[in-house]
C-alpha cells in the first residue's frame, strides 16, 4: 500500500527550465510540455523522498505560458498502486525566464 499523499499538498518550486521559448511570432514565452513534465517530476520526487510515494508517470496536459498566474495540470500515477493524483501548476514568478518559479498543488483522485 502506498503512503497517502494527503488530500492536498503544495510544493513551491523555482527551477531553471530549459524549455522556455518564444512561441511563433508572438512575444509570449512558454515552457514546453516535455520540460514541464521533467521539472514537475524532479520537484515531486525531491519532495516525496525515498520513503514517500514513487512516481510512475507525470503527464502534463499542455505547455504553459511563462506568465504569472498561468496554470496547467499534470496527471500523476504511482508505482505499485492504482492511486492517481492531479498536480495543478501555477507560475508565480517569470521575471527571469532562465528560472521560472511555480507552485505545485497535488490533489489525490478519489
Amino acid at each position: 500500500m502506498i503512503q497517502r499523499l494527503g488530500s492536498k499538498i503544495l510544493v513551491a518550486s523555482s527551477l531553471a527550465i530549459a524549455g522556455v521559448a518564444i512561441a511563433g511570432c508572438s512575444t509570449t514565452a512558454t515552457i514546453s510540455q516535455d520540460s514541464l513534465n521533467s521539472a514537475v517530476t524532479a520537484q515531486l520526487e525531491a519532495n516525496y523522498g525515498a520513503d514517500g510515494p514513487q512516481l510512475s508517470t507525470v503527464d502534463c496536459a499542455n505547455s504553459i505560458e511563462a506568465k504569472v498566474g498561468a496554470t496547467t495540470t499534470c496527471d500523476l500515477t504511482f508505482e505499485g498502486t492504482d492511486q492517481t493524483a492531479v498536480a495543478t501548476i501555477t507560475v508565480t514568478d517569470a521575471s527571469n525566464l532562465d528560472k521560472v518559479a511555480f507552485d505545485i498543488s497535488v490533489t489525490e483522485n478519489p
